[in-house]
């Protein structure tokens, strides 16, 4: 593939140009060469393996949903954060992805936040409700 400028020269450049939008004709059959030139000679040194290569040599795959009720500890923490800063700061609303991302860790096994409630409790910028609810956590 020779130096990075000989590589972005004579592929980088051409293959970018050939997926703009107002591209030529000819740049768009230009990057079109070079992208197959490349691929083949990537194609000796990337491995790609599908499932379907695996599937003989392994047994079938077996899935099984267990519903745990949460306890009431847990119950109890996922009310707290419900009703904290955090899930709902005066009108303005955290990431929904967030939000998910910390009930699930409530719901899986409280420990998983509570390192980090303990340290912003330490800095009395725990929600009050989420401190509360964590006084009941073994230690």
């Amino acid at each position: 593939l020779g130096p990075p400028a000989t590589f972005r020269n004579s592929y980088h450049i051409p293959i970018s140009r050939s997926r703009d939008a107002t591209c030529s004709e000819e740049d768009k059959k230009t990057g079109e060469a070079r992208s197959i030139a490349l691929t083949k000679i990537t194609a000796k040194f990337v491995l790609r393996r599908t499932a379907d290569i695996l599937q003989k040599f392994l047994p079938p795959k077996i899935e099984q949903v267990v519903f745990i009720p949460m306890t009431e500890l847990q119950i109890d923490i996922y009310n707290a954060f419900l009703r904290s800063n955090v899930f709902n700061r005066g009108g303005k609303s955290a990431s929904a992805l967030q939000c998910i991302t910390i009930m699930k860790k409530i719901c899986n096994h409280p420990q998983l936040i509570y390192q980090f409630c303990k340290a912003r409790s330490e800095k009395e910028n725990c929600d009050p409700h989420i401190r509360h609810a964590f006084k009941r956590y073994p230690t």
